[in-house]
C-alpha cells in the first residue's frame, strides 16, 4: 500500500484516538479511499467520542469507500 505506484497519500489527519489516511488507491481501480486507524482506549464515554467524531468526519468528507481497522 505504501508504494507509490500503489496508493497516493493526499490528506493525514491525526486526533486522539484515530489516525485518517486519505488517497487513491491506485492498485484499486483509482478509487478515493479513507483509512481509519482506530486505537482509542479508555472509557466508554471517551470511546463513543471518538466514534462520534468519525462519523461527522465521515459526512464532511463523503468519500464513499472507508477501511476502519483497529489498532493496538
Amino acid at each position: 500500500m505504501w508504494k507509490r505506484s500503489s496508493f497516493n497519500m493526499t490528506s493525514f489527519l491525526n486526533r486522539k484516538g484515530f489516525s485518517i489516511i486519505e488517497g487513491v488507491w491506485k492498485a484499486g481501480g483509482g478509487i478515493h479511499i479513507t483509512i481509519a486507524n482506530v486505537y482509542s482506549s479508555g472509557t466508554l464515554k471517551e470511546k463513543k467520542e471518538v466514534w462520534e467524531e468519525l462519523r461527522k468526519i465521515r459526512e464532511i468528507r463523503q468519500n464513499k469507500v472507508w477501511w476502519c481497522c483497529r489498532g493496538f
